[in-house]
């Protein structure tokens, strides 16, 4: 098992996701360009993010989710903890009417217990 201290965090977003992120120092991306099927790009990198024995967390946009639901239902199925594959909402917006209950519920199933702030 890898420490966690070399674990990396991998983006899958576009170029105003991926932007925000870079800044913040995320090194490892993959950039779902507009013009080309987005579908078979989403797909390929999320599996390349998976299979990496280096990769503790997957950020991905929860509009491409749509096109993974399986892969995610894999990984999170798993007999390993990690990777954690965390969705951000897009820049048009969440979801989900309750983005605190959201992650609240992803914390609990994850953790195994609640996180008050």
């Amino acid at each position: 098992m890898i420490p966690a201290k070399e674990l990396n965090i991998v983006v899958i977003g576009d170029k105003d996701l991926l932007s925000g992120l870079r800044l913040a120092g995320i090194r490892e991306y993959y950039l779902i360009a507009d013009n080309q099927d987005e579908r078979e790009q989403i797909r390929k990198a999320l599996e390349e993010a998976v299979k990496k024995p280096d990769t503790g967390i997957v950020v991905i946009s929860e509009d491409y989710l749509k096109y993974v639901e399986d892969i995610v239902s894999r990984v999170k199925k798993g007999n390993t903890a990690i990777p954690v594959i965390v969705e951000v909402p897009s820049k048009s917006g969440t979801v989900y009417r309750d983005i605190a209950e959201h992650y609240e519920t992803f914390m609990r199933e994850f953790l195994g217990f609640n996180i008050e702030l």
